[in-house]
């Protein structure tokens, strides 16, 4: 896997995050908190598109320092 490097600005990051919370809130079908999110995904309850968000969301949230 390569790793891409792009420089982006906070305004860009918090965007991003809402896209990223609003895709995974729509593909798992409920509004559910941070730490409920982080038991999902410790206990492997999430798809592989599901984790795939969930690990960009995270990601995102380290970037933005949350």
């Amino acid at each position: 896997m390569a790793l891409t490097m792009r420089i982006i600005n906070t305004e860009a990051l918090r965007a991003r995050y809402g896209e990223l919370l609003h895709a995974l809130e729509v593909a798992i079908g409920a509004n559910l908190s941070s730490e409920d999110l982080r038991m999902l995904a410790e206990s492997g309850r999430f798809s592989t598109e599901e984790r795939d968000l969930y690990d960009e969301l995270r990601r995102v949230e380290l970037m933005l320092e949350r």
